[in-house]
């Protein structure tokens, strides 16, 4: 019985030293905390282009507005399409807002003339809606746009540019980026879009 009693206690003992040793594990671990998708990655810059009719388009006009801007060329066979088309589905679905614009920007200003850019645009928009934007103007600018503006590289020719899409809140500070040839990061974009949405005054 005492061999019994023994080996009782020890077994309680290894259970006990077990517990406080997971416990202690857990307490250091760090802790996750949930939050929203959107964070804030610094200011959105202020910008002067051409828009698609070869009106002067300013960033001044979209203050005020959650906007997501996004970059491609005419001209591209790769993900621009892809990029494109995913964004048109971003518009219908919230074409009803008066809350949101999209301003897509052309990596390719040579090429894309506001003439070009209006006969590429009615591939995914009609005509006459100026709640999606395109956009073209000065190699430097755009570069400059790209890269100190929005953070995402550009080189290359043709020119080699970012998939992904910034949300930029009413208050022009960059929420966050989104891989817009992703099904997944668009679906997320969308969720954030509907939440901002709902948080934002009647206008």
């Amino acid at each position: 019985m005492a061999v019994v009693a023994r080996f009782v206690a020890v077994l309680i003992l290894c259970l006990v030293i077990l517990g406080i040793s997971n416990l202690a594990q857990k307490l250091s671990e760090p802790q996750v905390i949930v939050q929203r998708e959107s964070a804030d990655f610094g200011p959105a810059p202020q910008f002067a282009l051409i828009n698609e009719h070869g009106a002067p388009f300013n960033s001044a006009e979209l203050e005020g507005k959650l906007y997501v801007a996004s970059f491609f060329f005419t001209s591209c066979r790769g993900p621009c399409p892809i990029i494109n088309a995913n964004i048109a589905k971003l518009h219908k679905q919230f074409s009803k807002y008066p809350g949101i614009r999209f301003v897509s920007i052309s990596v390719d200003p040579e090429t894309d003339t506001p003439d070009k850019l209006s006969d590429y645009s009615t591939k995914f928009k009609s005509d006459d809606d100026n709640s999606w934007t395109f956009l073209t103007g000065t190699t430097e600018q755009i570069v400059q746009l790209s890269e100190q503006g929005f953070h995402v590289a550009l080189s290359g020719n043709p020119p080699i540019h970012t998939n992904r899409a910034a949300l930029v809140s009413p208050a022009s500070r960059i929420l966050g980026f989104y891989d817009a040839t992703d099904t997944d990061e668009m679906k997320r974009l969308a969720k954030e879009i509907s939440s901002l949405l709902s948080e934002a005054p009647p206008s």
